[in-house]
């Protein structure tokens, strides 16, 4: 990894750039850490998928690519923390988690989305209904307007996406 880090040509994708990046970012977010953060982000997915540098052949439209995919991230996160909250909010305070335990809650529930992300979103309900609320089957489905099997199928595909993606 070190010496991708000194490769000259992510020297100069950085330096010509950074400073672009980091403004277009500041459109999506309106918050001038978190386009700075978003565009080191940027960078740092070059350094972790070793992308080939020498075949980019616009570098502002990849590097703009690759962050509005993180900006979207970053919105999807805090919409979820927020549902995360929300949902505490409504239980006994004697039971509010910890903010260490909070944050891994949040964490958990992101990595969950993301491992769902390519789902349907009636087979991510089926899975939240069942895990989350702890809805049957058949409650499931009323409240999905289908079958009770075709909410065993919804469970079965969220399953294999979370075995697949480690969560189980």
């Amino acid at each position: 990894m070190a010496s991708d880090i000194a490769h000259p040509l992510l020297h100069t994708l950085f330096s010509e750039h950074h400073r672009w990046l980091t403004a277009r970012l500041l459109r999506h977010v309106q918050d001038r850490h978190d386009a700075e953060d978003l565009c080191a982000e940027t960078f740092f997915q070059l350094l972790f998928h070793r992308t080939d540098l020498s075949a980019i052949e616009h570098p502002r439209g990849f590097l703009m690519r690759i962050g509005q995919r993180l900006v979207y991230r970053r919105y999807r996160e805090r919409e979820l923390e927020r549902v995360c909250m929300e949902a505490l909010a409504q239980g006994a305070p004697e039971t509010a988690p910890s903010p260490e335990e909070l944050a891994l809650l949040v964490e958990a529930v992101a990595q969950l989305d993301a491992a769902l992300y390519g789902l349907p979103a009636a087979a991510r309900a089926a899975f939240f209904y069942s895990q989350v609320d702890g809805l049957g089957y058949d409650e499931i489905a009323r409240r999905l307007d289908v079958t009770p099997r075709t909410v065993a199928r919804y469970m079965k595909q969220a399953l294999q996406c979370c075995l697949r993606n480690g969560l189980f």
